[in-house]
């Protein structure tokens, strides 16, 4: 996703004090700066090594001096500008909510909208970042309305269910009967706490599995969890992919379903691979 302050989008009704504002804090302002830090020091360098190596005379560069009474203006600005760089972060964390009230409270906002309601100074500073955020962690929607103006919404369980499709799609795989049943035939001590596996039935159901000592004795059992789906144990992996668990269906009518998430934290393919390869376990 491209960062919103990238595509700058004008404000609509700045004051001249906000249009000042909006430059010394953006990164135009910035970059002059340190041209001109540049161009300064450049000289610098010059003056000390015609001056000092070749003796010449001072005079010589009068016409130059004037860069460097720039530094009267250029060192407040730079100053300024990180002064507002912090003030922006801190504007950022404290627009986010006030974002989301508006949005809730009176429906899709144009980014004029926004800055309206949500800014006591109209400049991009602190809710470009803002709004980024909340795209990013996929609290608001960004579209274009029919006047192809940028359009900022809450997201609806349609957005969810494709965001969360999309999740899988990407970082989904699938395993074999027989791989599964490798990783639960292991020594689950030699894990530590034990084998963890993380997969979906489907786009929506969330399921846990894993391999265990159980507490009331030395042996090892297979388990299996859901929101829906009472903690169950099972003795061997037969009982477990044979057991009516999911609406009536076992783990063998449904296997085709499975979409594997993570085993102990890592991609199933990348943890079978170094577990159970040729020099594996």
């Amino acid at each position: 996703m491209k960062r919103q302050k990238k595509q700058r989008t004008p404000i609509a009704g700045q004051r001249w004090y906000e249009k000042i504002l909006d430059w010394l804090a953006g990164d135009a302002c910035w970059r002059c700066v340190v041209i001109y830090h540049f161009l300064a020091l450049a000289y610098l360098g010059i003056w000390t090594f015609f001056t000092i190596i070749f003796e010449a005379s001072e005079d010589a560069f009068v016409f130059l001096e004037p860069l460097f009474a720039g530094y009267i203006f250029c060192l407040p600005v730079a100053v300024l500008h990180i002064v507002g760089i912090s003030w922006g972060l801190r504007a950022e964390r404290k627009l986010q909510k006030p974002i989301l009230n508006c949005v809730e409270q009176y429906g899709n906002r144009t980014y004029n909208e926004l800055v309206s309601n949500c800014m006591p100074v109209k400049i991009h500073l602190g809710i470009d970042d803002a709004l980024e955020w909340l795209l990013r962690t996929r609290e608001l929607v960004l579209y274009t309305n029919e006047q192809g103006e940028n359009c900022y919404r809450l997201p609806t369980e349609e957005d969810r269910e494709n965001w969360h499709r999309e999740f899988l799609k990407e970082n989904g795989e699938t395993l074999k009967v027989e791989e599964l049943q490798r990783i639960l035939s292991m020594d689950s001590r030699y894990f530590g706490d034990g084998i963890l596996i993380w997969f979906f039935l489907g786009e929506q159901d969330e399921f846990w599995m894993g391999k265990t000592e159980r507490e009331d004795s030395d042996e090892q059992a297979i388990w299996i969890e859901a929101n829906d789906v009472p903690y169950q144990e099972f003795m061997t992996f037969e009982e477990l992919i044979q057991a009516k668990l999911i609406r009536g269906k076992s783990l063998c009518e449904i296997w085709d379903e499975l979409v594997f998430l993570s085993i102990e934290g890592e991609s199933p393919s990348s943890w079978y691979e170094r577990i159970c390869g040729d020099e594996g376990v």
